[in-house]
């Protein structure tokens, strides 16, 4: 038991998304430091709001601490958050190793950072706290990030390294701000669905990217464009792509012949933006210009 901690010195973590900026506050007060950095095997552990768990040892119970860090092995380990305490901080190492983060939920008004190391890690959050903030970054490897749903006017920003990843925004909070960046590599970014009143921004940089936009967008490495036929009707809030740099190799041409003469346009492939609406039943109106649909 921390007991009681000082109001000041406070940490604070912003997520802004396409001008909506999401701020959660919080003491940086009593500090709780677990670190497994020295065990090389396959470690299980588990995160819930007072207690910290690794499998096959008996779980350390807390209170009353605003600080939470955790630093696990260099094995395939796997990490689970069931939850944070309000109003606190908790940062997540993984070391190298193929290691899997799942984050149930984390607190209202609270940080949560989760780092993986090198290695092809998986991180899925099925949920954040209302007016938290929630930060996922990823190293070296090809990483899978998932984010099934956030908090209400919470923010959630997921940043991935060099080699090929895959991102994927299921749902979005009600007045929420997720940020995607990915690394210089081909990466795949999919889109599900947005809440109201939300903001999405993706952040592609160099490599040629992927971003798939319809309620059962799936592209993977194997497929990068997915095979979607859903709708666009989920798509409640805003979003804005920002493709970055691409390669000047593979191009497309197109070549239209009349009376013997041809003229022929040659583009890169570079960047690509699919959006499918192909589930929808509806009789809709679309308007494409040169920068948004």
């Amino acid at each position: 038991n921390a007991n009681g901690n000082e109001p000041a010195p406070t940490v604070s973590e912003t997520v802004t998304a396409d001008g909506l900026a999401v701020t959660a506050t919080v003491p940086l007060g009593d500090q709780l430091n677990f670190s497994d950095q020295g065990s090389v095997t396959n470690n299980t552990y588990t995160l819930a709001a007072n207690s910290f768990e690794k499998t096959g040892l008996p779980a350390i119970v807390f209170s009353d601490v605003e600080t939470v860090a955790i630093e696990s092995g260099s094995g395939n380990d796997t990490l689970t958050v069931t939850g944070t305490t309000n109003t606190t901080q908790t940062s997540i190492m993984t070391m190298e190793g193929e290691d899997t983060v799942t984050i149930d939920d984390s607190g209202d008004d609270a940080i949560l950072v989760v780092a993986t190391g090198i290695g092809n890690d998986t991180a899925t959050v099925n949920d954040t706290g209302n007016r938290s903030v929630t930060r996922i970054e990823t190293f070296e490897g090809e990483d899978d990030v998932t984010i099934a749903s956030s908090g209400i006017q919470s923010g959630v920003e997921v940043a991935t390294g060099n080699a090929v990843d895959v991102v994927s925004v299921l749902a979005t909070g009600n007045q929420s701000a997720t940020l995607v960046r990915t690394g210089a590599s081909d990466d795949i970014i999919n889109l599900q669905s947005t809440a109201a009143d939300s903001f999405t921004e993706v952040l592609a940089n160099a490599g040629n990217d992927t971003i798939n936009v319809s309620s059962d967008a799936d592209g993977d490495r194997l497929n990068n464009s997915g095979d979607p036929a859903g709708t666009l009707d989920g798509f409640l809030g805003q979003i804005r792509i920002h493709a970055g740099a691409n390669e000047a190799l593979p191009t497309v041409s197109e070549t239209v012949t009349a009376n013997g003469v041809n003229a022929t346009a040659t583009v890169p492939l570079g960047d690509q933006v699919n959006i499918s609406d192909q589930g929808s039943v509806a009789d809709n109106t679309y308007n494409l210009t040169a920068n948004s649909f």
